[in-house]
């Protein structure tokens, strides 16, 4: 196996951490969309109640079959745009 490459700082790509906004792309993580691929098209603020009956975050999103679906944010992963 090779020894990593040094990477002078002027190489070194900066990403600048936002977290979840209208328009990021994310994958869910959990059924019954699970490794579905979408953007959030909306942040709710208020807690929302599941079919489980507990309360949690959601997010509205987009999915890449043009599905308009509504998941806990707790369901989803951010995809790092390079």
């Amino acid at each position: 196996m090779a020894p990593l490459r040094y990477a002078p700082p002027e190489e070194v790509r900066t990403a600048e951490i936002t977290g979840l906004t209208v328009g990021s792309a994310v994958r869910v993580i959990r059924q019954p969309h699970f490794g579905s691929l979408g953007s959030v098209t909306g942040l709710p603020a208020p807690l929302q109640q599941l079919e489980s009956e507990s309360k949690a975050r959601v997010l509205e999103v987009k999915l890449a079959d043009g599905q308009q679906v509504i998941i806990p944010r707790a369901n989803v992963e951010m995809i790092e745009e390079v």
